[in-house]
């Protein structure tokens, strides 16, 4: 089921990192390095605008994180967010139930939905823009040397961070940034026969036999073979670029917290020793606070509605025995009508009543709050895969755009090109009816000497007969 506060974030415009979709991705105190880095790179004085590429982007927790580090610390950039957002993970292998609702979000439909959402609610959706696609496919069509920072977090598997780690050199700039995710150890710290059977054993996350720390493997291997040893905070790992080398990196003097939407919006029972926010009570626990309330009115006119209590976009009101579901942006509610026509007039998404032929004293409210959860779940489900194809509409319109400006800029340079032959043509063509004008002048000057010669020549002969 849908957790609430996912249904809350949507309705009033606030980003969702909870445990919903497995939205919020790695330990949050990773966030803190993130934006470190960026305040690393502004303190060198970078030039221009920061332009930072994310592999792997998922719900846009980290995504968010770099756009407003990129805010604080550099005052302007932009971010690429590359990702298929799809499943990807072999159940299996790995049949844990995080990975089952990673494929199950994905598959939906529903994560890129959250993604969409969470960087405009988030305020950062311009500085955004996403590629939905593999990387395998996308990232040799990047521009290379063109990225301050390049940000590393998806498939965990060998062969794929493998690739994305080549494919991802090329791209960074000139002392720029090549980062990722999900290093919780070094390949240094493994035995090499351990790793190797980690590796083999295609699992995404397996804990170590000989130190009992849960690790990615693929990821382990990956960044030793292409980097060696590296930067690395609390799983998140970086290194500079340095011309055809690759360097380590000191955060020492820059600001080490977990930004405050990571502290917000992410759960408390998740991550607790981070001192997240709360949980919100369970419907369970909701359901028995309203009924506390409900004797409080049992001696209110039958014909006046009160207030019971708020539910999560839907003010709860109890008229005589029976409750009804009223949301925020119903507007005001004319009690006057019939309550059987209510639904009718407001819409039966914003006025929700229980069934009066179902009614026994006391199930009002728990069949009511039953009815809410499954509404909401439905509506939440469908606005995300509302966002996600409004967004892979967009995408393609970009594409085809972009294709379109391609084809334009080719064709462009098709006609400079054409246009630089042609007065190149016309250049010879004059340089060849100049030689041709030179060889006519100098043929003409030699005739004229050849006849004076001829002439000369002539009187010499006709002066030597008459001796």
């Amino acid at each position: 089921m849908i957790d609430p506060r996912l249904t809350e974030s949507l309705v009033f415009e606030k980003p969702y990192l909870g445990r919903a979709l497995r939205a919020l991705q790695g330990h949050p105190q990773r966030h803190a390095y993130m934006q470190a880095l960026v305040e690393l790179l502004a303190k060198r004085n970078f030039h221009g605008s920061f332009k930072l590429l994310e592999v792997g982007s998922w719900a846009g927790g980290s995504a968010i994180t770099w756009a407003k580090a990129i805010k604080r610390f550099a005052g302007n950039g932009q971010i690429v967010c590359v990702d298929h957002w799809q499943p990807y993970f072999d159940t299996a292998t790995d049949a844990d139930d995080v990975y089952l609702a990673m494929n199950e979000a994905a598959g939906e439909g529903l994560i890129y939905g959250l993604f969409l959402h969470n960087i405009r609610a988030a305020g950062v959706g311009s500085m955004i823009s996403p590629i939905v696609g593999r990387s395998e496919e996308v990232l040799p069509r990047l521009k290379k040397s063109d990225f301050t920072i390049v940000y590393l977090d998806a498939s965990h598997d060998f062969a794929s961070v493998q690739s994305d780690l080549r494919l991802a050199m090329d791209l960074v700039e000139e002392g720029g940034v090549l980062c990722g995710d999900d290093l919780e150890l070094q390949a240094s710290q493994l035995d090499p026969s351990e790793l190797a059977l980690d590796v083999d054993s295609r699992r995404d996350y397996v804990t170590s036999r000989t130190l009992g720390t849960a690790y990615h493997p693929g990821v382990t291997r990956a960044v030793a073979e292409a980097l060696g040893e590296v930067s690395l905070w609390e799983g998140f790992w970086a290194m500079t670029k340095r011309g055809n080398d690759w360097e380590k990196i000191d955060l020492t003097g820059c600001t080490v917290a977990v930004p405050e939407h990571i502290r917000q919006t992410s759960d408390n029972g998740a991550h607790s020793e981070h001192n997240l926010e709360p949980q919100v009570a369970m419907i369970s626990q909701i359901a028995e606070r309203i009924n506390k309330l409900v004797p409080a009115y049992q001696c209110a006119p039958d014909d006046v509605p009160e207030l019971v209590a708020t539910y999560h976009g839907y003010n709860i009101v109890r008229l005589g025995k029976f409750f009804y579901g009223v949301s925020h942006n119903a507007g005001e509610i004319d009690w006057s009508v019939p309550t059987s026509e209510l639904a009718k007039h407001y819409g039966e998404i914003n006025f929700i009543t229980t069934d009066p032929g179902a009614i026994v004293e006391g199930a009002g409210l728990r069949e009511l709050q039953g009815y809410l959860e499954k509404v909401t779940s439905a509506l939440t489900k469908s606005v995300l895969r509302q966002e996600s194809a409004v967004g892979l509409a967009q995408g393609h319109s970009s594409d085809l755009q972009r294709t379109l400006d391609e084809t334009k800029a080719a064709v462009g340079e098709l006609r400079r090109n054409l246009q630089d032959a042609r007065s190149e043509i016309a250049q010879v063509r004059s340089e060849i009816l100049q030689a041709q004008a030179e060889t006519q002048r100098v043929k003409g000057n030699m005739m004229i000497r050849l006849g004076d010669y001829i002439a000369r020549l002539r009187r010499r002969i006709v002066g030597r007969g008459q001796h």
